[in-house]
């Protein structure tokens, strides 16, 4: 049904993902819909959790092993960018448009977002160990994802891509710069997470 339901959100949005076509889809009853989620929103809640993870997911999949030399900044980025471009996180934004006028489905999806968030921070922190302990991190990554989350949104209808290359590079040095000046974890304190 999760399956069904996200395929459905990437191909028709929130507002043409029903629970007649995800059962139709999922080859399943509405009753067995029910039994699983006790409505449209709540349903929708634990597809967008699923497509997260999976985001989530494929983007640590490309830090598992770094090329000799690689520039981790700019990989995150890169990588990052990628994520932003794909038509699941594209329906993850017209889920947060929607919430802004369901109210039941911006509390079925308050706490996924929160623990997205959550993923995301883990995500960066295990990337940047050196500097995960100080707000420097936190306010980076924030920069980055807002910056991305605009660029992207109007993408399909006005796409720029020497704009979005000329982001990308100007994003790199952002984030050398920011890295480079953070304070560092101690060794003293590395010694004891290892």
């Amino acid at each position: 049904m999760l399956d069904a339901t996200v395929d459905l959100l990437i191909e028709q949005g929130y507002a043409g993902t029903t629970t007649t076509l995800v059962t139709r889809r999922a080859g399943v009853s509405q009753g067995a819909l029910f039994n699983h989620f006790e409505n449209k929103a709540a349903l929708v809640a634990a597809a967008a959790e699923q497509l997260f993870a999976r985001l989530i997911d494929d983007f640590r999949s490309a830090f598992r092993v770094l090329p000799e030399g690689e520039d981790r900044v700019v990989l995150a980025i890169r990588r990052l960018w990628e994520v932003f471009q794909t038509p699941q996180l594209h329906a993850a934004y017209a889920l947060y448009a929607a919430a802004a006028s369901d109210s039941e489905l911006a509390h079925a999806l308050r706490p996924v977002v929160q623990q997205h968030t959550l993923h995301v921070d883990q995500a960066a922190m295990a990337l940047f160990p050196e500097v995960a302990e100080g707000p420097e991190l936190r306010a980076l990554l924030d920069i980055v994802v807002f910056s991305m989350q605009g660029v992207s949104l109007e993408a399909p209808v006005l796409a720029h891509p020497e704009r979005h290359l000329a982001m990308l590079a100007q994003l790199e040095v952002l984030g050398r710069f920011a890295l480079s000046v953070a304070p560092k974890k101690s060794q003293s304190s590395n010694k004891k997470s290892q």
